[in-house]
């Protein structure tokens, strides 16, 4: 919506249908008369109006009307000659007896005889005007406005009914009407200045014979001060369940006569419910910008949509995104391996798996628990359908027995435990041997079917003595990769081991076991099919 365009002296309605009118379909070459006949008789305190024709190239203006002094001039004297191309006049006779009324332009006269009696003529009325929506009612600039008018004339000679705006009293319309009684409407598309700036309407009722009623008024609506209404920015896209909010722009776009109310509810939409609003009130030609916004639905895919800002005259629309939240289900953790047992100070490690089955790539932060104490972070990102793995661990502390304890891995909606050993300073009771244990930093999963999978598998020697033996990789129980460590106390290395898949038709998970002669580690692996 942009501000209005008003037009000072004619309105919303304009006065282009008033070529209908009496006197604006022909021009003479001379002054002529036009309305009423030369002769008329009427009631005492009736007002007449004259009305003569002119050429085409003389202004009504240029005319002079020779009235008795007696006789002052009455209603609808100066916008009708222009709204018609007629010099019009209209005078009111109160007392009884004959009277001369005369036009002249440029030597050439016409004249009227007016004979005011008891037995004369009265003038016609308006019975009724109303408008619809009436007074009582709050509109927009551009609703619609209907103000109808019934009219009557005791001699049965109804012509025109000539409507006028309240505010410059400004013809507006010239409607025929016939007969004894009838009825007329004025049809504004919108609003007109004049009701938009607090004045009313205005009828008169004319017969034929030039008698003209008293002039009727009626109030029309209250027009509220529209507002544009601009969206300008939103925080899209946001994760579902978080905050979407969208800034509006407002603008005071009336007349600054305008009389109507300055405040209007803006309500955010988003399909048919209103999910926020706000009362702003701007005076004439004032903005400002609002925020609205509410808390999304926890949806569990992506979805894009349209929101809306609506004010009582004005909307903006535009599509924002909501990406769907990170539950479970969504992106899931799960603890694939530990090197416990480890001697007390030594460093604890334990691998997670993240499996993002979103529909997007995300970043996931993780958290290591002992306790209620964070002992270690990290941060992994995860293509959308993938699984990634990552290590997290700490240093233990110099514990004087061995103690077993719960660690935990927690993610954004999700978490896996599992229970480790920390043995005393004086390691392994028993035989003083070295230990392998093993845990499964990563793989390079998913890979095709025929490809190669490896598995990052960590060796460490937590035992006061030296180890070795055979570290093996099995899948679904079978042997397909091993290889020989030795290591000395508290060393710990990384090795790789690994396979070519089978040329598999359709995707499969695979089970992955690291195992040595004692401990062992598992994970699964997807190997997508050639299909």
């Amino acid at each position: 919506m942009r501000r209005r365009e008003y037009i000072a002296g004619v309105g919303a309605a304009g006065i282009g249908g008033l070529a209908a009118g009496a006197g604006a379909s022909r021009r003479p070459d001379a002054i002529e008369r036009r309305a009423p006949d030369d002769e008329v008789s009427v009631a005492p305190g009736t007002t007449v109006l004259f009305e003569a024709a002119v050429p085409e190239d003389v202004e009504p203006t240029a005319v002079e009307w020779e009235v008795p002094e007696e006789l002052g001039g009455g209603p609808l004297m100066g916008d009708l000659q222009y709204a018609t191309g007629d010099a019009t006049f209209s005078a009111t006779f109160e007392e009884l007896g004959a009277y001369e009324i005369a036009a002249d332009h440029d030597g050439e006269t016409v004249g009227w005889t007016v004979t005011v009696d008891e037995g004369g003529a009265p003038a016609p009325s308006v019975d009724s005007l109303s408008t619809d929506p009436g007074p009582d009612a709050t509109v927009g600039v551009n609703d619609g406005i209907v103000v109808s008018a019934d009219v009557a004339d005791a001699e049965e000679r109804l012509d025109r009914v000539i409507w006028v705006e309240g505010r410059n009293y400004t013809v507006v319309e010239i409607a025929d009407v016939e007969g004894e009684r009838d009825a007329s409407t004025l049809e504004l598309d919108e609003t007109p200045h004049w009701i938009d700036f607090g004045y009313p309407t205005v009828a008169h009722a004319v017969t034929a014979d030039g008698r003209l009623s008293e002039a009727a008024s009626a109030d029309g609506p209250t027009v509220r001060q529209p507002f544009d209404v601009t969206i300008v920015d939103t925080n899209a896209p946001v994760e579902a369940g978080d905050r979407l909010e969208v800034e509006v722009h407002l603008e005071n776009v009336g007349d600054m006569m305008m009389v109507g109310p300055n405040e209007q509810d803006i309500s955010l939409v988003v399909g048919d419910e209103v999910v926020d609003a706000e009362s702003v009130a701007l005076d004439w030609a004032d903005e400002t910008t609002i925020t609205l916004g509410y808390e999304t639905y926890p949806v569990e895919q992506d979805v894009e949509f349209a929101v809306r800002a609506e004010g009582a005259d004005d909307a903006d629309e535009t599509t924002v995104a909501v990406h769907a939240a990170d539950g479970t289900g969504d992106v899931g953790v799960s603890i694939t391996g530990t090197n416990d047992p480890v001697s007390a100070g030594n460093r604890l490690e334990v691998t997670a798996a993240v499996a993002n089955d979103s529909g997007r790539d995300v970043e996931e932060d993780l958290e290591l628990v002992v306790g209620d104490e964070v002992v270690d972070t990290a941060t992994v990102s995860v293509a959308a359908g993938g699984t990634a793995t990552t290590t997290l661990g700490y240093r233990t502390y110099e514990v004087e027995r061995d103690v077993e304890f719960v660690v935990t891995v927690s993610g954004s909606a999700d978490e896996d435990s599992v229970g480790v050993a920390v043995h005393a300073d004086d390691g392994d009771p028993g035989d003083g041997e070295g230990a392998l244990n093993v845990s499964i930093a990563g793989t390079n999963a998913p890979v095709d079917g025929g490809e190669y999978l490896e598995v990052r598998t960590s060796v460490g020697n937590n035992g006061p003595g030296s180890a070795s033996g055979q570290i093996r990789l099995l899948v679904g129980g079978d042997e397909v990769d091993s290889q020989h460590l030795e290591l000395p106390a508290e060393a710990t290395e990384t090795i790789a081991l690994g396979y070519e898949t089978y040329p598999v038709a359709t995707d499969v998970t695979v089970d992955l076991v690291v195992a040595s002669p004692d401990d062992s580690a598992s994970t699964t692996a997807r190997v997508h099919g050639t299909d």
